[in-house]
């Protein structure tokens, strides 16, 4: 009847070998979940490194400012204090000069 043994070309045995390694490796590159990337846009992922490098900048410029602001309160309210400390030692002392006469 039919004989189906018959040789292959050499050229299109290569040919169909070559199409099934390449169908054996887009397998491994599709179902290797390591190296895996479907959907990834690379340049949304770069904003939002560049939009969260940011956003931290401007957090940790304003805790610097917050923290001078509140060195500048506490040398002011040091200031107010002695002040306060020196003009009641000199009521005090007006008060003692005052009794001595």
């Amino acid at each position: 009847m039919y004989k189906l043994d018959l040789p292959i070309d050499l050229k299109e045995a290569a040919a169909i070998e070559r199409r099934r390694n390449q169908e054996e490796q887009r397998k491994a590159r599709i179902f290797n979940s390591k190296t895996r990337m479907i959907g990834v846009d690379e340049r949304a992922l770069q904003q939002q490194i560049k939009d969260r490098k940011q956003q931290e900048a401007r957090e940790r410029e304003r805790h610097e400012a917050f923290g001078e602001f509140a060195r500048q309160n506490t040398a002011a309210v040091m200031l107010y204090v002695t002040l306060h400390c020196i003009i009641e030692n000199m009521v005090a002392y007006g008060g003692l000069k005052y009794r001595k006469c």
